[in-house]
């Protein structure tokens, strides 16, 4: 409660807490029973300080600069995700696990909490961001000029293979088959990396995530289940457009 406390950062404050929590129960065992008040004082504090931790937790991670920072789009995507780094999903994992302990009773003090969110702040969260937006408007114009073409005439018409369905199928075999699913899958890979220790964390702050985060929360959700989705329903026009025309070399999953 000192002045350097209430001026402390969200993960300061959560780290003077969380000593608190680790400290105080042989603080009151020691003066039970000299001092009862102070101990039942202690005791109270205790329990504040139990309650208030999910939020200290929400706080100091989830609503964090570091994290923010994490989510932040580049301005460009370059080779990703060809270069990035394990630090970041170690730091969530440990962060996940950490909030795990501290919320279960076990007040470890040895996690490097400072550390794993300077980590968090060079995360790459912003650019799964902006590759999921990125395959979902190529994809999403890709299947319309198919379902277009097709709504005006086959590419096959009466079985056989036009010049349209020639190019069409190289198309699909050398940039969709070959590169896009690829990096789909790498993607796909990188998300599951991610958000795994983040929607756990998301899961066990649940009832003090705010409504803001919340709806934010859902929008993200949204947009990164486009890397499956999306995919799947540009393979379908794929199909559609290709319905009928013989050697079906153009087969993709």
């Amino acid at each position: 409660n000192s002045s350097l406390g209430r001026n402390a950062s969200a993960s300061q404050q959560l780290l003077l807490d969380v000593e608190f929590l680790a400290l105080v129960p042989q603080c009151i065992a020691l003066i039970k029973d000299e001092q009862p008040e102070l101990a039942e004082t202690l005791t109270t504090a205790q329990r504040n300080k139990q309650q208030q931790l999910p939020t200290r937790l929400y706080n100091a991670i989830l609503a964090g600069p570091e994290y923010r920072q994490f989510w932040s789009l580049p301005s460009a995507l370059g080779d990703y995700p060809d270069q990035t780094a394990g630090d970041v999903v170690d730091s969530l994992e440990r962060l996940m696990r950490m909030s795990s302990d501290w919320l279960g009773g076990t007040y470890r003090l040895d996690y490097p909490l400072e550390l794993d969110l300077s980590v968090l702040r060079q995360g790459d969260g912003g650019d799964l961001l902006l590759a999921a937006a990125t395959q979902e408007r190529a994809l999403a114009v890709a299947s319309g000029l198919l379902e277009q073409r097709v709504a005006e005439r086959p590419l096959c018409p009466g079985g056989r293979k036009t010049e349209a369905a020639q190019i069409t199928e190289t198309v699909v075999l050398k940039y969709f088959t070959q590169d896009v699913q690829g990096w789909l899958a790498q993607l796909n890979r990188r998300q599951q990396q991610l958000l795994t220790p983040i929607q756990s964390l998301e899961t066990m702050l649940g009832g003090v995530l705010p409504s803001n985060y919340r709806h934010w929360q859902g929008l993200r959700n949204q947009l990164l289940e486009g890397l499956s989705t999306r995919p799947k329903a540009h393979v379908g026009s794929i199909k559609k457009a290709l319905a009928g025309c013989p050697a079906p070399i153009w087969q993709v999953n």
